[in-house]
C-alpha cells in the first residue's frame, strides 16, 4: 500500500502547512486521517480526485515524495507515509528505502516541482522571498533535479534514467522495485556490458513484493537480460522499495521514480542526480550490505523455472504500461 504524497511546510507558522496527496493514495489512507489534518489547520488538496473534470487525466498520479520546509530543506525519497516503512527492511513488514534531504538553491527547483502541481489543483500561486528566501550554496556537490509531468512535457526523468546507461564506463548499479526497461534499454544494457559496465540489477522477490504482478511482468524480460550479461539480485527479506542507482563510483541518485512506462510516460516523478564520489560510495555499500539478503538469478535455473510461472510472466507483460 503507497500513500503517495507531497508537503510544503512552515515551521514557523504550523497554519500554512499544505499536504498533497495523490487521490489514489487518500483512498487507502481513509477519511478519518485526512479529516486530522484538515482539523491540525493543514491545508490538504488531492491530486485529480475522481470527478468528471478529471476523466481525462485520473491516471495521471502525483507519484513524487517531497517534503519542504520553509523554502530551505528539502526531503526526497522512495517511501509514503505508511507503517511499514517505519523499520529497517528486517522483514516483510517493515520495507526497505531511502531518502535525500537537501540544502542550498536545489531546494528552490524541487518546490518549484511541488508549486506547479499545487496551483494545478488549487490555483494558489507561490512567488515572493517569503516563500522562495534567498539560498547561498550549502557545500560543494553538484545537484541536478530532473522532474516530468505528462502533459506534452520533454520526460526528462526517462531522459536521465537512460542516458546513465549510455554513459557509464566501469559500474551501473540500480536498485529499484518496479523494473521494467524497454526493448531499447535491455538493448542499451547489453551494449554497456559488452564495453566492460559491471551492470547490476537489485530487485525484490515476487513474494517479498506488494505488487507481484509487476515483478511477474518484469520477469518476463529477466532472461534476455541475463543472456546480456546484466547480473540481477531479488530479494526475498522485504520489499526492497529505494529507487537509487550509482554510476562508476561518482555519480549517483534517488528519488520516487520506478523503472517503468508508468513511471516515465504518465506518472509526475521526481530523481535527483548528485556528482559526489563520497555519496556515490555510501549507496554503493548500501548495495553491497542489501546483497547479503539477496540471491542472484541465474541463465540456466531461471531459463527452465517452469511453463505456470512463464505463462504469468507473459500474460501481466500484456499490462506493463499500466503496472
Amino acid at each position: 500500500m503507497e500513500i503517495p504524497y507531497s508537503l510544503s511546510v512552515s515551521c514557523r507558522n504550523p497554519r500554512t502547512v499544505r499536504v498533497l496527496l495523490d487521490a489514489t493514495g487518500t483512498e487507502k489512507m481513509g477519511e478519518e486521517t485526512e479529516q486530522r489534518l484538515r482539523e491540525s489547520g493543514c491545508k490538504v488538496t488531492k491530486f485529480h480526485p475522481k470527478r468528471l473534470r478529471n476523466i481525462g487525466v485520473v491516471n495521471e498520479r502525483d507519484h513524487r515524495k517531497i517534503v519542504v520546509l520553509d523554502g530551505r530543506t528539502a526531503l526526497v525519497c522512495g517511501h509514503c507515509i505508511v507503517d511499514c516503512w517505519l523499520g529497517n527492511g528486517q522483514d516483510r513488514d517493515h520495507w526497505r528505502d531511502i531518502g535525500v534531504r537537501l540544502r542550498g538553491p536545489a531546494v528552490h527547483a524541487v518546490q518549484a516541482v511541488f508549486s506547479e502541481n499545487w496551483v494545478e489543483e488549487t490555483g494558489e500561486l507561490f512567488a515572493g522571498d517569503e516563500v522562495f528566501p534567498a539560498l547561498e550554496p550549502a557545500g560543494k556537490v553538484l545537484v541536478h533535479v530532473a522532474h516530468s509531468k505528462p502533459e506534452g512535457s520533454a520526460p526528462a526523468v526517462k531522459i536521465l534514467h537512460h542516458a546513465v546507461i549510455c554513459c557509464a564506463k566501469k559500474r551501473l548499479w540500480i536498485q529499484n522495485p518496479y523494473f521494467l526497461p524497454e526493448p531499447e534499454a535491455i538493448d542499451a544494457y547489453g551494449k554497456a556490458v559488452a564495453r566492460g559496465v559491471d551492470v547490476r540489477v537489485m530487485v525484490p522477490s515476487a513474494e517479498a513484493s506488494d505488487m507481484p504482478m509487476v515483478q511477474h511482468a518484469a520477469h518476463r524480460n529477466f532472461e534476455k537480460l541475463l543472456r546480456c550479461g546484466v547480473r540481477i539480485f531479488e530479494n526475498p527479506k522485504t520489499l526492497l522499495h529505494q529507487k537509487v542507482m550509482t554510476v562508476d563510483g561518482v555519480w549517483c541518485a534517488i528519488g520516487s521514480t520506478n523503472f517503468d512506462d508508468r513511471a516515465f510516460e504518465i506518472n509526475d516523478e521526481i530523481t535527483i542526480g548528485f556528482l559526489d564520489a563520497s555519496l556515490a560510495r555510501e549507496l554503493e555499500v548500501i548495495f553491497e550490505r542489501d546483497l547479503e539478503d539477496c540471491a542472484e538469478l541465474q541463465l540456466e535455473s531461471w531459463s527452465g523455472r517452469g511453463v505456470f510461472h512463464t505463462l504469468k510472466d507473459h500474460f501481466f507483460y500484456l499490462f506493463n504500461e499500466q503496472l
